[in-house]
């Protein structure tokens, strides 16, 4: 069982790290308009998985590029 002393440390990472603990939603990624996304609205596990991948790339989650992307165009 965690001490007093342990949370203590663990309280002081958290403050030092530069890690963010915010929700993504493919409205944050290149995957927004992209015809292999799974919609995500009230489902945020599904922002990390597309048609083409069980788990989406580390680079395409930390807003990167994707190799798979293929932009849904509108149906007007």
């Amino acid at each position: 069982m965690a001490t007093n002393k342990n949370l203590s440390t663990i309280d002081e990472k958290f403050q030092k790290d530069k890690l963010s603990f915010n929700l993504v939603t493919n409205d944050n990624l290149i995957c927004k308009d992209c015809r292999n996304r799974f919609k995500d609205k009230g489902m945020p596990c599904n922002t990390s998985k597309c048609v083409k991948y069980e788990v989406k790339p580390d680079e395409v989650l930390d807003g990167g590029e994707c190799v798979e992307y293929d932009v849904e165009y509108d149906k007007e």
